[in-house]
């Protein structure tokens, strides 16, 4: 069999910067890398969905403040709508979008478990639930505190300042309620996450060996490790055994092939550079559905969010 030079594929550190790649295990076994949010981006973000909250609450101000409620009544609903805004939009968004709020999602950033489990209610709850001791009540106090300083406008200040710089002074860059969810944030991989497959598709274009989305949901991770053990081993050992491994992976791409429907003969030549743009584009597929809670043991089961059971009838 012709020796094909395969060419791998790049990791998130030609991409990103060294310090920013965080490396993540799942409870499933899967290795992930992550790029850690940068605090600039974040602090952008944060400003997007601040100034949002301001124009929501200005908007609300106002149509309160034209209506023809009595004055008392105004300043209540106006004093409801601010707590509610401030409590609740980056809970709501964060729980409706998969981690993101609209200041996340136009700067590609993502909240995530720092465990590699499901992003839960409980995580978003407590990172922002938090947010009003870390900002928005020490601000609020301090305002206040104005109307007549003192050193309790100095206590508020420092109260702010520390919690706010927080994420400067710890290697994941976490804010308190990050530390409380056990939660982080990360850069939104559109490019992450398919950048494996992207490389796939580009690098494997001239010879077809690019995979539809159905093609690639057959299998699961059981099978994923087990091409990968056998692509290794065809690259190692003696010269005997990369000849019977290499009769092994003509099997396995005529199996493959039959499972996914590929019609296309692929010649003896290049098995392996379609059993690795094969391997390539099903592992960004998996680790693409992890990201979004999605898990598939083997070609068995269905795709399911993780922690979820599901009994497969495995009968005739």
């Amino acid at each position: 069999m012709a020796k094909t030079k395969v060419k791998k594929a790049k990791s998130l550190k030609s991409v990103f910067r060294p310090e920013d790649i965080r490396h993540l295990v799942t409870p499933e076994g899967l290795s992930l890398e992550l790029n850690l949010c940068r605090n600039p981006v974040r602090l952008s973000a944060f400003i997007v969905d601040f100034i949002l909250m301001l124009a929501s609450l200005s908007l609300l101000s106002l149509l309160t403040l034209f209506s023809s409620l009595s004055p008392p009544f105004k300043y209540t609903c106006i004093g409801l709508a601010f707590f509610l805004i401030s409590t609740f939009y980056f809970m709501y968004f964060e729980l409706a979008w998969q981690g993101r709020t609209p200041g996340k999602k136009l700067f590609n950033l993502r909240v995530v478990k720092r465990d590699g489990s499901e992003l839960s209610a409980a995580s978003l709850v407590a990172r922002n639930l938090t947010r009003e001791v870390e900002i928005f009540l020490p601000i609020g106090l301090f305002f206040t505190s104005l109307a007549d300083p003192g050193p309790k406008t100095l206590f508020y200040f420092l109260w702010n300042i520390i919690l706010c710089l927080f994420p400067l002074f710890n290697r994941n860059r976490l804010r308190a309620g990050d530390l409380i969810g056990g939660t982080m944030v990360i850069t939104m991989p559109k490019s992450i996450l398919l950048e494996d497959l992207t490389q796939a598709q580009a690098k494997y274009q001239d010879d077809g060996f690019i995979f539809s989305q159905q093609q690639l949901a057959i299998y699961g991770k059981k099978e994923l490790q087990t091409l990968e053990k056998l692509l290794r081993k065809s690259q190692s050992g003696s010269q005997i055994s990369r000849h019977n491994t290499a009769k092994g992976l003509d099997l396995v791409c005529q199996k493959i092939c039959r499972k996914i429907g590929w019609s296309d003969p692929v010649p003896p030549d290049q098995v392996f550079k379609f059993l690795t743009a094969f391997y390539l584009s099903e592992r960004a597929q998996l680790e693409k559905g992890l990201m979004y809670g999605m898990h598939k043991e083997s070609k068995l089961d269905p795709a399911t969010k993780i922690g979820q059971t599901t009994r497969v009838d495995k009968s005739p």
